[in-house]
């Protein structure tokens, strides 16, 4: 579980929470900024518009006194007509349609009498104003307030150069509204990139706690809640130094510890050894209740070296004294070596392949004795080992056929002193931990697979050559 999530985590792009942020503050910028200009261009655009249509409607009232000066009589003439269209022609604000009962006149030949809004024709009176388009151009058409002799009076107010302006603005709104994402863009980029800089730190103190460097901290820049997060970071790391400090030097008293009774414990079991060697060779000449007290002696003294053997070569893995000696190794021949000497031909299936790798003939020799050892003792008959190779190296496989392993004695199977069955008598616990050392050493990995009821395979694969050789 701890390794699938730090797997996960370790897949975690950087910077994704800072791209979030970014993108929020531009959003937020965006639409206050969008906001603002929509609302600034249809209140400049409403106030426009009524100032044009107020301007339009003044300038055509005008229009109309100068109409009046003119067409005086009760019956419009044509050169009158004639006299004040020329006269209209020169306010260039506008263009002028005349409709008489007889005929239309116009100013220019942009605007006809087929152009006037049908909602203006038909209204005899209308002091109100209405857009059209004529040909492509926008025009706000405003009326004669009144009937001058029979005459209808048009005014033609070209939009053109409005609508242009209110383009422009729009354009202005729009490219500031761009510049103000931009910066926003820019700026949010910055601040998030400032307000996370205590958590990229932080991280990065984490991995190097992670990496071992545990006398790495956080500086603790600010009074706010990023300076309280370094200061309970700061005492965690601290609490974890005092207690790995405090395993690392139990560890090394532990192995001083083993080392030293280990090689006090050397010469006087040599002499016991010897001693028990000698009275061996004499048990045909003691009584029969002698001789079977005489036994158990010898057998306990010949467990007592072995566990100190065993003892001595844990210190001497822990110390890293050991050297490698490098040779070419065929695994079939040392296997069937290994059974011939102890007499495990019998209940051992052997399944090789004539693979050889370069490696340490003795410590492989040592790692596959505890293996086999072990599934005869604690497993059951028959046992089986296959060899196989794999790119780049080999795998050794020893597989029993006992009751197998509970998950909780699998995941401490390789640790020191560690029994499955505490009431198991004889083995000191060591045997696997040592070979798992050993596999280590030859730059290899040892794992174990089992079930409850279907034995246990364990698993021993080996580079064709130790990477490094010590």
């Amino acid at each position: 579980m701890v390794t699938e999530l730090r797997s996960e985590r370790a897949n975690i792009p950087p910077g994704r929470f800072r791209w979030r942020l970014t993108i929020a503050f531009v959003a937020v910028a965006a639409i206050a900024a969008g906001v603002v200009a929509e609302g600034s261009y249809l209140l400049v655009r409403n106030d426009r518009t009524a100032s044009f249509q107020e301007r339009s409607i003044r300038e055509a009232r005008l229009a109309e006194a100068v109409a009046e000066a003119i067409v005086a009589d009760s019956v419009v003439n044509v050169d009158e007509v004639h006299d004040l269209l020329i006269r209209l022609r020169r306010r260039e604000a506008f263009e002028t349609v005349l409709i008489l009962d007889d005929g239309t006149f116009r100013s220019t030949a942009q605007v006809d009498r087929d152009d006037v809004p049908s909602e203006l024709r038909t209204s005899k009176l209308n002091t109100g104003a209405t857009e059209a388009t004529i040909r492509g151009r926008r025009y706000l058409v405003v009326p004669g307030s009144r009937s001058l002799s029979g005459a209808r009076l048009y005014f033609f107010f070209s939009m053109e150069q409005f609508l242009e302006e209110q383009a422009r603005l729009g354009g202005i709104l729009w490219r500031l509204w761009s510049l103000v994402v931009v910066a926003a863009a820019l700026v949010g980029s910055l601040v998030a990139r400032r307000a996370l800089r205590p958590v990229g730190r932080a991280s990065d103190a984490a991995r190097a706690l992670a990496e071992g460097l545990l006398d790495t901290r956080l500086p603790v820049e600010t009074e706010d809640e990023f300076g309280a997060w370094a200061v309970s970071f700061n005492q965690m790391a601290e609490a974890l130094q005092e207690k790995i400090d405090a395993l690392v030097e139990a560890r090394e008293r532990e192995r001083r510890f083993t080392s030293d009774v280990s090689h006090e414990l050397r010469t006087p079991l040599t002499a016991l050894v010897t001693s028990a060697s000698m009275v061996e060779a004499e048990l045909g000449r003691l009584p029969p209740d002698v001789r079977w007290s005489i036994e158990q002696l010898v057998v306990q003294i010949r467990r007592l070296r072995r566990l100190l053997e065993e003892l001595m070569e844990i210190s001497r893995l822990d110390a890293g004294r050991e050297v490698l000696q490098v040779e070419e190794t065929h695994i079939g021949t040392l296997l069937e070596s290994i059974l011939k000497q102890r007499g495990w031909a019998e209940s051992v299936q052997l399944d090789t392949d004539g693979v050889s790798v370069e490696t340490d003939r003795r410590r492989l020799e040592r790692v596959l004795s505890n293996l086999i050892e072990n599934a005869l003792e604690h497993g059951a008959a028959p046992v089986k080992i296959l060899t196989r190779p794999l790119p780049g190296g080999v795998s050794i496989t020893v597989v029993d056929s006992g009751e197998g392993l509970g998950p909780d004695d699998q995941a401490r199977i390789f640790d020191r002193f560690f029994k499955g069955d505490s009431s198991r008598q004889g083995g000191s616990g060591l045997g696997l931990s040592i070979a798992q050392e050993n596999v280590r050493l030859l730059g290899g990995n040892i794992k174990v697979q089992s079930l409850r009821g279907r034995g246990s395979t364990f698993i021993v694969r080996l580079p064709s050559r130790p990477t490094v050789a010590r």
